[in-house]
């Protein structure tokens, strides 16, 4: 199956709603797409490939898919995002893996869009949305092996 595009999904969207469906994009090819602030609310989207797939602002409101959303911390909203290649998240306009994401809560410098006092009044609220998807990973353990399995890792891809 080949990687929709962003006018593909705009469309996707416009016959789930014409015919007040949920839209269905589960196992889906979404790789690379920017669908930042696209109207995602209800949507099917497990086993869908979304390495790379911007998903910032996008309302994901019930939508059935492994990842995870949280709202209205200090940094913006968190997205904890499945892919072939492991977990992947956006927080604010910082993205990157949850390892990274650890060590920037870690240092007092060089965070995007926040120094100083700025910094300690996010920390709190970062750990704390860490903590949620180290838990929220934990409980969905065998997702990142089904992505792989279903679409390859990106090293896979690089060797073909």
């Amino acid at each position: 199956m080949s990687t929709l595009t962003r006018a593909d999904v705009e469309a996707l969207i416009q016959e789930a709603r014409d015919s007040f469906q949920c839209l269905d994009l589960v196992e889906r090819d979404l790789s690379g797409l920017d669908l930042s602030s696209f109207n995602l609310q209800g949507a099917y989207l497990r086993g869908s490939n979304l390495r790379g797939t911007d998903l910032r602002w996008a309302n994901l409101e019930e939508a059935r898919w492994d990842g995870l959303a949280i709202q209205s911390i200090p940094s913006g909203r968190v997205y904890l995002i499945p892919t072939p290649d492991g977990w992947y998240m956006h927080v604010g306009c910082w993205k990157g893996a949850p390892d990274e994401l650890r060590r920037l809560i870690a240092q007092d410098e060089d965070w995007p869009e926040a120094e100083g006092e700025e910094i300690t009044r996010r920390r709190p609220y970062l750990e704390a949305a860490l903590a949620l998807c180290e838990a929220h990973m934990a409980d969905h353990a065998d997702v990142i092996d089904k992505l792989r399995e279903r679409w390859g890792s990106a090293d896979e891809e690089a060797a073909a």
